[in-house]
């Protein structure tokens, strides 16, 4: 009785682990969290509050203005006068539970015009203020 429950653990443990090696192979999530963005357009950014660029395309330089202001310099060039930035909060990128973005028209508070300007917000207090707390998504076709 003793040798056959042996044998039958046996027998059922080298069935598991037969199983468990002909299963699929999953990649890990770290291997695509770094991968590049599969997109045709001209500017993208994925920007993380605190970790900044997350991924880019197109993008020459990312800074950060007075506080709410981030800067994105392609490093394609475009007609300032004919885009049109989409820009979108992330929630799993920011450290606020009410982010707010919105692109502004002028870079007037990057260091030149050739950049694109990103202001960001946080609700505080009823009010919506400035803010470095948040994360968002910026493409550019």
């Amino acid at each position: 009785m003793k040798t056959s429950l042996l044998l039958c653990g046996v027998a059922f443990a080298c069935a598991f682990s037969l199983c468990a090696q002909a299963g699929p192979a999953y990649p890990s999530f770290a291997d695509r969290a770094r991968a590049g963005f599969g997109t045709g357009a001209k500017v993208a950014l994925e920007w993380h509050w605190s970790e900044m660029t997350i991924r880019s395309v197109g993008v020459k330089k990312v800074s950060r203005g007075a506080k709410g202001i981030v800067c994105v310099e392609p490093s394609a060039s475009l007609n300032f006068k004919g885009i049109y930035p989409m820009v979108t909060a992330s929630d799993d990128l920011s450290n606020t539970l009410t982010p707010i973005v919105y692109v502004r028209n002028e870079a007037d508070r990057c260091p030149n015009r050739n950049y694109v300007e990103v202001d960001t917000f946080e609700l505080k207090g009823g009010k919506y203020a400035a803010s470095n707390n948040v994360g968002f998504f910026l493409i550019v076709e």
